[in-house]
């Protein structure tokens, strides 16, 4: 089993929706990251994935840049639009400098030149969960910060009435 698959097996399986025109493609990356422990989504379009996005919630967008009726840009805008808690990573075979700039600026996590290889898949998504991971973990922190300093607030409160009440 590979360390990814361990690494998740701890939670619920990061939920993966792919993005890609091309069946071959769309049909190894779905493959790979199920091997790989991850419950994966396909779509053909980003028309589709936003469909698939309504119905339901999804950790990493994994799409192409060029695909009919709505392509990855389009989609990484929509994403912030609706989703921002969902990472996303760009792949291409058309990589240019603008259309990275376009995708990092829109909040991609990573954007891959195509062919993609199986090592830089698995990195790739391996480290926008572990990204993930510590945003959430911070949240998590932040939240308890918060409530530690309205405890302190209230013991305070106790305490100021306490003493008010063994005045009077």
């Amino acid at each position: 089993m590979s360390t990814i698959a361990q690494s998740e097996q701890t939670v619920t399986p990061a939920r993966v929706l792919i993005v890609e025109d091309d069946t071959n493609v769309r049909d190894f990356c779905v493959r790979l990251l199920r091997m790989n422990g991850y419950q994966v989504v396909a779509a053909e379009n980003g028309r589709v994935a936003l469909g698939l996005l309504e119905e339901s919630r999804y950790d990493l967008v994994f799409t192409d840049l060029q695909m009919p009726e709505m392509g990855g840009i389009e989609l990484l805008h929509e994403l912030r639009q609706r989703y921002p808690e969902t990472d996303a990573i760009v792949f291409t075979a058309h990589a240019t400098v603008e259309t990275a700039r376009q995708a990092l600026k829109l909040g991609a996590f990573d954007y891959l030149t195509k062919p993609v290889t199986v090592d830089d898949l698995e990195r790739t998504v391996r480290r926008a969960m572990e990204w993930r991971r510590v945003r959430e973990e911070k949240q998590r922190l932040s939240e308890i910060v918060a409530l530690h300093e309205v405890s302190q607030t209230f013991a305070s409160t106790l305490d100021t009435a306490t003493a008010v009440r063994d005045i009077t």
